[in-house]
């Protein structure tokens, strides 16, 4: 009787679910995403729209982003991508990141490094837990980035920072809104 293969019956991804199980209640979720996140390979995605514009998408811890984005020090990448348009103005990315550092750390950071970027920084407060919301926007282009710090998790807890940003580029057309 023919048997289709079935992964979860494999040696090898029953190991990698229990090392993801144990760094998960060790170090929180976020840790087990990053290192889950670095066994799968990076993808770029590339495709050409109806105006001729090419949209580039990178996914992958190298995924570009602007030198502008704040990462604080001694933080763990989980993810990155980043999208970018030949024609159009606006590319954009998110960097998540984990982090051990207390929420009053990391929120001082933000602020400091995003208003010597020339950003106006909106720190909404909106606690749920231990958590907070960061939003920042440079009038001079209309750059814009969210900042979303999560609760701890984990045994040795660690916080998942989920950062967005949308930066302007000078020239090229506005997409077409629909």
């Amino acid at each position: 009787m023919y048997r289709p293969y079935s992964m979860h019956r494999s040696p090898i991804y029953r190991a990698a679910a229990a090392v993801l199980l144990v760094v998960g209640v060790v170090f929180g979720q976020p840790t087990a995403a990053g290192l889950l996140a670095r066994w799968m390979a990076p993808s770029h995605l590339s495709s050409t729209g109806r105006d001729g514009s090419t949209t580039v998408v990178k996914i992958g811890n190298d995924a570009p982003r602007p030198a502008w984005v704040p990462v604080p020090p001694d933080v763990s990448i989980v993810q990155a991508s980043a999208v970018t348009n030949s024609l159009h103005r606006h590319d954009g990315g998110a960097l998540n990141v984990t982090s051990r550092a207390p929420l009053d750390q990391i929120r001082h950071f933000y602020d400091d490094k995003l208003r010597a970027a020339g950003f106006a920084v909106k720190d909404i407060n909106a606690r749920t837990g231990d958590g907070a919301i960061i939003d920042g926007t440079r009038a001079a282009n209309g750059d814009e980035i969210h900042i979303f710090v999560g609760e701890p998790s984990g045994l040795i807890a660690s916080r998942l920072i989920q950062i967005e940003w949308t930066m302007n580029r000078p020239g090229g057309a506005q997409p077409a809104r629909r």
